[in-house]
Formats: structure tokens, sequence, C-alpha cells
């Protein structure tokens, strides 16, 4: 009686109208039709896949690329994505990995090597090598001799020229001296440009520009790639080289390791090194040289900018062995 009594005194409850159940609009390509299964049919069921011949197991199968595509327009999926912690991001962030550990890669053809040189390979300045007997390439046989007194015995001397002045000459006297020590002397010669300005020995002997001298230091290719053969039989040339100017200075310790091994292959190394204020790693070079020759056009002997530079060359550590005069 409690009961009815605590029925009876509640208020009817109007009844409460549902919306129709939205009908779930299906893509073409993904509705399935209706079918029988063992005699039953239920049309009301959605069956999500149809299987063709006898069960049996089979693997999963993987996504298709539209599957994996985000979803747009009225297909696109109502539930929201999960959200990401800051420590998930973090893992994410930690396993992600470095891009110094990947393995930079560069390629460099080899050099093509030049096997026939013909009479005129030489520039016609190169006096002791056109004109052997000429009155100048004998003077260039009096300044071996006065050089070798200089230098020191029983090893390979490194040899760097330089000059006070614009056109002096210096890469003429080098080229003139080293065809004279490769004719008279029995071990190879090597002449090397390093001129930062001008760089004119490859054009003179009629070989590559590169590789050279600056990619020697640099160790982009093998150090034998950088050395080139000319017309002459021991006379070998280190073109400057590939390495674009603004590169890093190189360091005294790569140019004293590069002429160290240099050393032990030639007899002779003769480096054209331009005028002496043009170049900031000159001076580590000519510390690294046995002897420092400063080429002057005899005009200019007396003036004050070749004592200024004589001054100057041998505050910066190099040793100033004497000055080769040019006239024409």
């Amino acid at each position: 009686r409690m009961f009815q009594v605590l029925n009876h005194s509640r208020k009817p409850t109007p009844p409460v109208t549902l919306p129709p159940e939205p009908t779930e609009q299906r893509s073409p390509l993904n509705s399935a039709p209706s079918r029988e299964i063992a005699g039953e049919a239920d049309e009301s069921a959605e069956i999500p896949f149809v299987e063709i011949g006898s069960a049996r197991w089979l693997p999963p199968t993987p996504p298709r690329t539209s599957d994996r595509l985000p979803q747009t327009d009225r297909w696109a999926s109502s539930s929201p994505a999960p959200a990401v912690s800051s420590s998930d991001s973090a893992a994410v962030s930690a396993s992600t990995p470095v891009l110094t550990h990947y393995l930079s890669v560069t390629y460099r053809a080899v050099p093509a090597v030049q096997e026939v040189f013909d009479e005129d390979a030489f520039s016609a300045e190169l006096l002791a090598y056109h004109h052997p007997d000429h009155e100048i390439s004998g003077q260039y046989r009096v300044l071996r001799n006065e050089m070798l007194d200089q230098l020191p015995v029983g090893e390979t001397p490194v040899m760097l020229f330089t000059s006070a002045l614009p056109q002096a000459g210096t890469s003429t006297v080098l080229l003139n001296l080293a065809i004279t020590l490769a004719r008279e002397e029995t071990l190879p010669v090597l002449v090397i440009d390093a001129h930062p300005v001008r760089p004119c020995l490859h054009e003179r002997l009629s070989v590559a520009s590169g590789p050279g001298w600056r990619d020697a230091l640099a160790k982009t290719v093998p150090l034998a790639w950088t050395v080139h053969r000319t017309g002459m039989e021991r006379l070998f040339a280190m073109p400057i080289g590939d390495v674009p100017r603004g590169a890093a200075v190189p360091k005294l310790e790569a140019m004293a390791e590069l002429l160290a091994r240099l050393r032990k292959q030639y007899g002779w190394i003769l480096l054209d090194a331009g005028p002496w204020n043009w170049q900031p790693e000159l001076s580590s070079i000519a510390s690294l040289a046995d002897a420092t020759y400063l080429v002057v056009r005899q005009d200019d002997v007396d003036t004050a900018a070749v004592a200024e530079m004589h001054e100057r060359i041998v505050s910066q550590g190099a040793k100033l062995r004497g000055y080769v005069l040019t006239s024409r």
C-alpha cells in the first residue's frame, strides 16, 4: 500500500520523444549488399565483409592507401585525435636522428693523364727549355750554383719565391730555374703554384689547373692526383687547384705535413707564392721553407717598398737568402 500511495502521489511524466536515428550514409565504394549465410537472412545486421569459400584463417589485410589518407567532407571521422602528452613529444624528439650522424658524400672524377706533349707546350719565355744554349739560360745555371751553396746538404730543399711588387717576373724566374734543375740534375723537380691572385704555372707548362695545391691541403683528393706531369721527364707541377679562394686558411700543421710528404718524393721543391703581402698564409709557408728569395726588378731594388718588404719578410720568420734581380 505504501508503494501504491507513493506511486499515485507522483506526477505523471510526459513521454519523451526522441529524434529519429540518422541513417548512416555510406560511400558507394564501401557499401556491401546483404547476403544470406547458412540460409538465414538478417537484413538489419551490417555485413562488414563477404567470405568466399570455406572458412580458414587469413592474415590481416594491410590498410589501403585511401584508408591511410586523412578523411575529409562527410566521411570525416567525428572522433577527436588522441592528445599527445609532453612526455610523448620528448620521447619522439629524443629518438629523432641528428643530422650530423648521416654520412655525407662527394664525388671527384679521376683526372685525365696527359700522355703527349708537343714542342710548343711550354710558353715562349721559358728560354731554359727552348734555347738551353742562350746567354740567359746560362745565367740560370749560375743562379743554381749560387743557391746550392746556401741550401742544406742531404735533404730536399723547399725554395720559396716571392716579390715585393707585381710584374717582377717571379713565375718566369722560378720556371726557368726549375727547368735548369730538371735538365742537369738527376732527382725529380716539383714546382708548386700558390699564387693567390694570378696563378699561371699551369698555363705556362700546359697542364691542368687542378687538382693541385689547395686540394692537397684540404685533402679533397689523393695527393697523387694533385701532381701533374709536364713535357720534361723530371719536371712535375702542382697547380693552384680547385678549392675556392674563400675557403678557410690552411693550418700550419697541414702545410708542414704536406711538405714533409713531398720531400720524400722529390729532390727539389720550388714554390711560387706571388707578392708577399697578398696572401695571409704566406708567412706560414715561408717558415717551413729552407730558403726564401725576393724577386725584384733592378730599377726597384733601392725603393722604400723593397726595403719595407725585406724587413717584413725577416720579421715574420722567413729565411731570406737573397735577391733575384730582373731586367728587360
